[in-house]
């Protein structure tokens, strides 16, 4: 089967890679340091309910111990969702993050998909205020063309024909509805303006929403979108988050799930293999959440490349680049580019293979100053 995602350095002679949204700064202090320290105990079966962990990261976001449920990485548990509710239906965005509709087909179920427009900035909400924003700036020549998602919520006024056409969408024979925020390729974020009345459609038809929220702590005011602290108001909300991306660990897989119905996660849980995070990833988890200047460190350094990156896109490398609030940015431009960079040994993701796109579109992580040079400088080269 082909491989569908970006980060596939096994079979590509590369030096820089900008295929993958990982946190540019590794892993927190100390997680090395805990890796070696649990070593010792892989002769030793982990905590099948990573109790210390879960009580980390209920204390991290805000809930209870108890709507916490570990998984081998987020996908891990968007798959143990789809066949722990015996999806029939399913309601997606497109595009979005293909795991998703995988993960319903396994389960046996089929996929509705609600088209994101072009025009809209591939948006559910609209948001023309930051588009104009960025233009404006743009045109009067300013060094900063970054625009962070600082605008209040109750300035989005309306929602995209993409935006109805989802509320419609859920109905009676819906099972699940999968959101992304900020969404996976496009780094558009949702408004709750939209959130919210998805969460109460979903009550009403008996769906399952999950939402979700792997690139939301890289924003700055992630406050504004976050759906965690509405567990107990959405009996049938779900929302995921992983250690991954913000804390720059892909290769241990550890991710979460939080939600205050206790019988979902528990329908979850029988779907997932025991013991199915390791004893170093627990280890690793637990020492990560102590540091709580990194995410900081973090937005900092993303806001600072980020504005660098678009200021080189737009000087004539690519021909159109859509709000992203994420540590990516989502562009159009030449249909080889994937191509000509891979002969500079940098590796891009290609999202023509997305539902709802074409050739021409692609994605690149924002990466330190070293490597975001290095991409710009091959990149000129042709």
């Amino acid at each position: 089967m082909e491989f569908q995602h970006g980060g596939d350095i096994y079979r590509n002679a590369i030096e820089y890679d900008f295929s993958t949204n990982i946190n540019p700064l590794g892993m927190p202090k100390g997680c090395e340091e805990a890796v070696r320290k649990a070593i010792p105990h892989i002769g030793e079966y982990p905590d099948p309910q990573g109790e210390i962990l879960c009580q980390a990261i209920a204390h991290a976001e805000g809930v209870e111990t108890h709507q916490v449920l570990l998984g081998n990485g987020a996908a891990e548990l968007i798959y143990g969702l789809c066949h722990g509710v015996r999806t029939k239906k399913a309601v997606l965005i497109a595009p979005c993050f293909s795991e998703y509709e995988k993960a319903v087909t396994a389960a046996g179920g089929i996929c509705e998909f609600v088209a994101l427009d072009e025009k809209d900035g591939f948006r559910l909400t609209k948001n023309r205020n930051r588009l104009m924003d960025v233009e404006n700036r743009h045109a009067e020549g300013k060094d900063s063309v970054f625009v962070s998602a600082r605008t209040p919520a109750e300035d989005v006024s309306e929602w995209t024909e993409a935006g109805h056409a989802l509320l419609s969408a859920i109905k009676e024979d819906t099972d699940l509805v999968f959101l992304c925020n900020p969404n996976n390729p496009t780094g558009a974020t949702i408004a709750k303006e939209l959130l919210y009345p998805a969460a109460e459609k979903c009550e009403a038809v008996g769906a399952i929403l999950c939402v979700d929220e792997c690139f939301l702590p890289f924003l700055e005011d992630e406050s504004r979108y976050t759906m965690k602290q509405e567990l107990e108001r959405f009996p049938h909300l779900l929302v995921l988050r992983a250690f991954t991306k913000i804390y720059g660990m892909p290769g241990l897989r550890l991710g979460y799930a939080l939600s205050a119905n206790t019988d979902l996660l528990h329908q979850i849980k029988v779907s997932l293999p025991p013991w199915n995070t390791s004893v170093i990833a627990q280890a690793v988890g637990i020492e990560a959440l102590k540091d709580t200047e990194f995410i900081e460190q973090t937005r900092e350094l993303i806001r600072r490349e980020k504005e660098y990156l678009m200021r080189e896109l737009r000087s004539g490398l690519a021909e159109q680049i859509y709000a992203s609030e994420a540590n990516f940015l989502f562009f159009r431009s030449r249909p080889y580019l994937k191509e000509r960079l891979l002969e500079q040994k940098v590796l891009i993701r290609d999202c023509s293979n997305y539902r709802n796109l074409s050739q021409g579109y692609f994605r690149i992580a924002v990466r330190n100053r070293k490597e975001n040079e290095e991409l710009i400088r091959r990149w000129r080269k042709f």
